[in-house]
């Protein structure tokens, strides 16, 4: 394993990947969920306002990323995507998403993907990862029927211009701000003064150029 255990690992960062198959105690596994849970209130999430468009995040809470960038661009799954991950990832899981209900694929820094199943509860926002584990795209090697499948919940914010992201997974959460539009940073410095997710924020991949 390429990562040690004392690493936070976790889909999103794009740094670390095998939160899958790391084993989680059952009192961190519900602190995580419950931070995961606060962020639905009052929701605002739909995926046509994101998809094809280039999130950066520029805040995180309970991971200091170090300024490291990372971008994630969201896309709508074709069955023929849909069927290549379900052949590719079945064998590692311990049980198997509805994998036909997927409507999002997410990549993250042009070469890691992760097909989002909305979760049974649904609640807006609330989805099942599946990472798409291609050669080269992650530093794992999961056993077969391992795999313990995370959630993350999306909320939507300022019209759908700034996005919160959570990975349940390990209460990692991320202020992203769509790329396409000026990004303002007293907006993300007010988000980032409005929420309370943990540690941090703190910030990654801020431009010392920025002006409003």
């Amino acid at each position: 394993m390429f990562f040690t255990h004392t690493v936070l690992v976790f889909i999103l960062s794009c740094v670390l990947g095998d939160a899958y198959i790391e084993k989680l105690s059952p009192r961190l596994q519900k602190k995580y969920e419950e931070l995961c849970n606060t962020l639905p209130a009052d929701p605002y999430f739909r995926e046509s306002a994101i998809v094809d468009s280039t999130w950066r995040a520029y805040f995180v809470w309970n991971e200091d990323m170090y300024d490291k960038c990372i971008d994630i661009v969201f896309k709508l799954p074709n069955p023929l995507l849909i069927k290549t991950i379900q052949t590719r990832m079945r064998k590692y899981m311990k049980k198997e998403p509805a994998w036909y209900n997927a409507t999002l694929y997410m990549t993250i820094n042009s070469y890691r993907g992760i097909l989002l199943i909305p979760d049974s509860d649904k609640r807006l926002g609330r989805f099942i990862q599946v990472p798409n584990l291609v050669r080269g795209s992650y530093d794992i090697a999961p056993e077969k029927k391992s795999m313990q499948l995370y959630k993350a919940t999306f909320k939507l914010l300022y019209l759908g211009w700034y996005m919160l992201f959570c990975d349940c997974s390990k209460g990692v959460t991320f202020i992203l701000a769509r790329r396409d539009r000026k990004v303002s940073p007293k907006v993300l410095e007010a988000i980032a003064d409005s929420y309370d997710y943990g540690k941090g924020p703190y910030p990654t991949c801020l431009d010392p150029d920025w002006n409003d």
